[in-house]
């Protein structure tokens, strides 16, 4: 990650690069459209039941941000994102998705009580390996627009972690399908918890430097309650 942010903040002399950092290309990369729609994919990650014709509200969120990227680059417009170096995708990754992609459409076709779900479940893994982090690299122009990306999944889980909270007070759990636990703005119960407690890592870590460290710690232990009151719903 240190490499990319470098990359994303120094030009690039290798002969792969194809497209010139200018000053004003520099100064032209700040918060955008892609930024904004991808902090609201991390936000939304966990509220699954948020859907529109099958997909997620993150899914509609970050293929918004992966199609306004797509033709930025396709009308030569580099504004808001990362060099190309740091867009670009690992080599191994590809090669092992395409090997894992084989096996899997074999034993889909072969053995699989339901081809069609198990295609899908493979073109999931595609797009979450492939254009949901080459989404984030893209958007990632320095390291504290890469930082609002774990901060929007922290606050969209601390909101998630609220629902669940109210749901559990209310008793508005009590009946089906949680039969007295929250699913929060989950497909499940379970969905929730992992969704909630996924963050708790991050917040238990994450540290303010400098005169806001006092009230990002009061914040900190507040989020980590929060968070904490969600799983235990």
């Amino acid at each position: 990650m240190t490499a990319h942010m470098q990359s994303a903040r120094a030009p690039a002399t290798s002969g792969h690069q194809t497209e010139p950092v200018t000053a004003g290309t520099a100064a032209d990369r700040g918060d955008g459209l892609p930024q904004w729609l991808a902090m609201g994919g991390m936000a939304t990650v966990g509220m699954t039941s948020l859907r529109v014709a099958g997909w997620t509200a993150s899914d509609l969120l970050f293929l918004a941000a992966a199609a306004v990227i797509v033709l930025r680059l396709l009308t030569g417009t580099r504004r808001n994102l990362a060099p190309v170096l740091a867009r670009r995708s690992s080599p191994g990754i590809l090669v092992g998705l395409i090997l894992l992609s084989a096996g899997g459409l074999l034993a889909t076709f072969a053995r699989s009580f339901d081809p069609a779900g198990s295609a899908l479940a493979l073109a999931r893994v595609w797009y979450i390996t492939i254009v949901w982090f080459w989404t984030i690299r893209s958007v990632s122009t320095s390291e504290r627009t890469f930082r609002r990306l774990p901060l929007a999944a922290v606050a969209g889980a601390v909101v998630h972690a609220l629902v669940g909270i109210i749901q559990d007070v209310t008793g508005a759990n009590a009946g089906y399908p949680g039969w007295g636990r929250s699913t929060g703005w989950s497909d499940h119960f379970g969905d929730l918890a992992i969704s909630v407690g996924s963050m708790i890592p991050v917040v238990a870590v994450w540290r303010q430097e400098g005169r806001a460290r006092r009230s990002g710690d009061r914040l900190r232990v507040i989020a980590l309650l929060v968070l904490i009151g969600g799983m235990a719903s």
